[in-house]
């Protein structure tokens, strides 16, 4: 895998590093006591020893991923002509595998 990374960042702003979802920041007393590992680099490479203003592999985790979509979402059954199509909850697996399973034996 290719992954760029600029090492140029204005004074006032901080690394990228510290909001990546590959990122492990350790941080000591004193704030330039610093350890900073991504994920997205492999071996002796994945210490990063600078500010980051820019990177190819960056995710950012203060947003959700598709991940965290799929566990908040509805399962949306189809419709047929004995039963009604609608919205189940993910919070009731039973049903959940039930509907799956009755729109298995409608094909």
């Amino acid at each position: 895998m290719y992954l760029k990374v600029h090492p140029t960042v204005p004074e006032d702003e901080s690394s990228l590093c510290y909001t990546c979802r590959f990122a492990t920041v350790i941080t000591g007393r004193n704030p330039h006591d610093q350890i900073v590992e991504c994920m997205r680099l492999y071996g002796s490479d994945s210490r990063v020893r600078f500010a980051v203003a820019r990177c190819t592999g960056y995710a950012d985790s203060r947003r959700p991923t598709v991940k965290d979509f799929e566990d908040v979402a509805w399962v949306l059954r189809s419709g047929s002509a004995r039963k009604r199509a609608g919205f189940l909850r993910p919070s009731d697996p039973m049903q959940i595998a039930r509907a799956s399973e009755d729109d298995e034996d409608d094909e």
